[in-house]
């Protein structure tokens, strides 16, 4: 294969990487529109669905200042899908957690993603998803070998929020 080749190829892939990204996400606004989220705080909702997190931990994830998270944390509470609290033993750290109202906006979107899933995999057969499940796992397991993780490739902006 030439340079120029795998350079189309490259190209092909990002393309269709987008197609199917854009494809996900306006869907998933459509069907999803009561919280009105921005990225950064999507992000921040998905990040804590793993449990009660610091401040400055949420921040360094999202790869933005804690003033940022602060406000964007500030937004999410006042859509009660986030609570803060003061640690006990040192009142300087500040806990976040997901509020009832937060982990069922989670799930919804978590459903919604499978849907969307189950309607892009709908028409395949039963070779042609095994080749889908193959081509990710390579992927993933290329991903893995750059010794890299998901947090290395985040954006380091303010501007997230």
């Amino acid at each position: 294969m030439t340079p120029s080749d795998r350079t189309d190829k490259i190209e092909r892939f990002a393309q269709l990487s987008h197609d199917i990204s854009t494809y996900m996400h306006v869907q998933m606004a459509h069907e999803w529109p009561e919280h009105e989220l921005s990225m950064p705080q999507f992000k921040a909702l998905v990040y804590l669905a793993g449990g009660r997190q610091r401040m400055g931990d949420l921040a360094g994830f999202l790869g933005i200042s804690l003033s940022s998270a602060t406000n964007l944390v500030d937004r999410l509470e006042s859509k009660e899908l986030v609570q803060r609290d003061h640690d006990r033993v040192d009142r300087r750290v500040v806990t976040c957690d997901l509020t009832e109202e937060g982990r069922s906006t989670v799930s919804k979107f978590w459903v919604i993603g499978q849907q969307r899933i189950a309607e892009l995999t709908d028409h395949l057969s039963d070779d042609e998803l095994d080749l889908v499940l193959r081509a990710l796992d390579l992927l993933a397991d290329s991903w893995k070998r750059s010794g890299r993780s998901p947090e290395d490739d985040l954006i380091k902006t303010d501007d997230l929020s």
